[in-house]
């Protein structure tokens, strides 16, 4: 029994409950290192359940001296007279590089009149990019777009809802995850951004609608770049 009890005990420290502390901090580590690991991957997947991954037709849009061209499919790379476009390794990278260009954008044929849809991907923009458009939701019968994901250059960068309300800041040279889903039946369209909402609008229009994301805007004196990855559809 002595010598039971020595292998336990040294100097008035039972090693049992020193054993058991090492395996409660063990698996609360691991624990806490699985919540992260489910928390990000949430934050890069479609917001809510029932969701059906749907693959549409795009086309590129190059505007060059207000002359929009279309162009499909889309190639790998596209240089144009003040546009450029790119897909190397999954990144796709918008360039508008003089005043001959307010646009470079992919137009997806996904209209639709009814039901629950939704966007999916991650945005980067770089400084000097100010007032250019990186993802709208086409279609309104009072003006061109129903929602607009904008980059602006106030606050080190900025993302807004058109011009009005901001949805983040220090946003320049950042990977944003972003999810906009639109309820055409509840007349509703919500943005997400790293799984966090930050926005909800209404409207009243009927409209048909579809998505578009690149960049579009102001024609600039400086070359600009829009990127976007991870791009999908989803629709229920």
């Amino acid at each position: 029994m002595r010598c039971a009890r020595s292998l336990t005990k040294f100097g008035g420290i039972d090693f049992r409950a020193g054993l058991w502390l090492v395996l409660f901090m063990t698996v609360l580590k691991l624990f806490y290192g699985l919540a992260l690991v489910v928390s990000a991957v949430s934050a890069k997947a479609q917001i809510g359940a029932g969701w059906q991954e749907t693959k549409y037709d795009a086309m590129l849009n190059p505007e060059i001296r207000h002359n929009r061209l279309k162009i499909q499919p889309i190639p790998k790379v596209y240089h144009g007279n003040g546009c450029s476009y790119t897909n190397a390794d999954g990144v796709e990278t918008f360039s508008l590089l003089n005043t001959n260009s307010t646009r470079i954008e992919i137009r997806v044929y996904n209209t639709y009149t009814n039901g629950q849809h939704q966007f999916e991907g991650d945005v980067r923009f770089s400084a000097p990019l100010d007032n250019e458009g990186l993802m709208q939701i086409f279609g309104n019968t009072t003006h061109a777009t129903l929602f607009m994901l904008r980059g602006w250059a106030e606050n080190g960068g900025s993302l807004k809802y058109y011009a009005d309300d901001v949805l983040a800041t220090n946003a320049y040279d950042r990977w944003f995850h972003v999810n906009v889903i639109n309820d055409r039946d509840k007349h509703v369209t919500q943005v997400y951004l790293d799984g966090t909402l930050k926005g909800e609008w209404t409207d009243t229009d009927n409209a048909p609608n579809y998505f578009k994301y690149g960049c579009y805007g102001i024609a600039p004196t400086n070359r600009i770049d829009a990127q976007w990855k991870n791009v999908k559809f989803f629709e229920k």
